[in-house]
């Protein structure tokens, strides 16, 4: 199973990268990812493919669904865009908080500041640090 006999099955097929990625289920990028092996494939995306070569319509379906339901792909995207959002709201405050420095002077920062500061820091980190409590 790799990423050089998951191209060779698509050209035995005769199938563009597009056509593939609709049958299997992903998106040509993804397909054009594994080729170029920038992404590895999984088990059930390997077997998905080698059966595109030898349909039984009841293999296609049973791995089709178990791909789909034991990938964890939607979870992982969906933590990347938490993880990503985060960072760009601390990007924000650091930027706010960068830039009250200009306006009290290089190295003084109001009291007041700082505390509102590290609050909204902490408000923001602590819910992920803990996220059973």
């Amino acid at each position: 199973m790799n990423n050089r006999e998951f191209k060779e099955i698509r050209l035995s097929a005769g199938l563009t990268q597009a056509e593939f990625a609709s049958r299997l289920g992903l998106a040509r990028e993804t397909v054009c990812r594994i080729e170029r092996c920038a992404y590895p494939v999984s088990r059930g995306v390997f077997s998905l493919a080698k059966s595109l070569l030898n349909p039984d319509p009841a293999t296609v379906l049973q791995l089709k669904s178990d791909n789909l339901s034991h990938d964890g792909s939607d979870a992982l995207i969906a933590a990347k865009c938490d993880e990503i959002s985060l960072l760009a709201k601390l990007d924000k405050m650091i930027a706010s908080f960068r830039y009250s420095r200009g306006l009290y002077g290089r190295n003084k920062v109001a009291t007041k500041r700082v505390l509102e500061f590290l609050s909204e820091l902490e408000r923001e980190i602590l819910p992920r640090l803990h996220p059973y409590k």
